[in-house]
């Protein structure tokens, strides 16, 4: 564990180095206005607003749209909504602009819009001036660590601020799904190939779906689509293991099959976090000694 920490760091390491320089160059894209006036202050208390933003205040904007980056690569997507939802509002200073495309397919597109108040003081710490500076950046996000660098736009896409809507329920495994592997593949006799083991998986899957949603009318978008849990990327082979993952996140469960032998466990929460093992079919094919378990 203490290994894959120190990695997870040199990684977040490499990548706020790599970000850094991805960010455009110079004063473009970030404008100066006035301050919003405090309450019980005169509207010109703010002083001389800047023509001009200095180095301090771009240099604060894109280490803000760095962090931003970094918390909207924590979320699921594939919607660019689920990456936007992590950083919008309540207040004004992070705003979405644009949204578009999927992190299934090229890449889910966020442009926010980033306004911050900043000060410029004087001898023995007076404020001389108040002001916002404001930027919008543009990410392109999907399964690559490069997708959460940040794009400095020239300019802020035309039009209001878009209405993220209500969070969706985030979807989850059925209930029962591992009894129903556990049971289902332990009956399974002779070799095991990755093709039948990931069918043998997914029939199972659909299963446990359809008698959740006939025991207790969950809707069906309440689950996990078993397309979403299980695809070509759901199964590797290791040596001799063959090692399956199904769901994705936080939601996930491991099938490893080896010697015979086929093991199904769910992963504890902290291997499932951004930096370790995660749910991927790699850790599934690990050898039991090299895992965590959650239940």
């Amino acid at each position: 564990m203490r290994r894959s920490r120190a990695v997870a760091m040199a990684a977040a390491v490499t990548v706020a180095a790599v970000v850094a320089a991805a960010v455009t160059d110079g004063h473009q894209g970030v404008t100066v206005e006035p301050a919003t006036p405090r309450t019980g202050m005169p509207a010109d208390s703010a002083g001389q607003i800047p023509d001009e933003p200095t180095d301090d205040d771009v240099r604060f904007l894109d280490d803000y749209a760095r962090e931003l980056g970094l918390v909207m690569s924590r979320a699921r997507g594939p919607e660019p909504e689920a990456f936007a939802r992590q950083v919008d509002g309540p207040g004004p200073d992070v705003r979405t602009m644009r949204l578009s495309g999927s992190a299934h397919d090229g890449g889910a597109e966020v442009v926010l819009r980033l306004r911050t108040e900043r000060t410029r003081t004087g001898w023995f710490g007076s404020v001389e001036a108040r002001y916002r500076v404001s930027a919008c950046y543009r990410w392109v996000l999907g399964e690559s660590v490069d997708d959460f660098r940040p794009e400095r736009l020239s300019a802020c896409p035309a039009g209001p601020p878009a209405e993220l809507g209500r969070a969706p329920v985030e979807p989850r495994l059925p209930d029962g799904l591992y009894d129903r592997l556990s049971g289902g593949l332990a009956a399974r006799k002779g070799p095991v190939t990755p093709e039948a083991l990931l069918a043998d998986v997914r029939t199972l899957y659909v299963e446990a779906a359809r008698a959740e949603q006939r025991r207790g009318g969950v809707r069906p978008e309440r689950l996990i689509d078993v397309d979403d849990a299980l695809d070509r990327h759901s199964v590797v082979v290791k040596g001799e293991a063959v090692g399956v993952s199904v769901g994705f996140g936080q939601e996930c469960m491991m099938v490893r099959a080896a010697a015979g032998e086929i093991d199904v466990w769910v992963p504890d929460r902290i291997s499932l976090q951004p930096g370790e093992i995660g749910c991927s079919a790699s850790a599934a094919a690990a050898p039991p000694n090299a895992r965590t378990s959650g239940g």
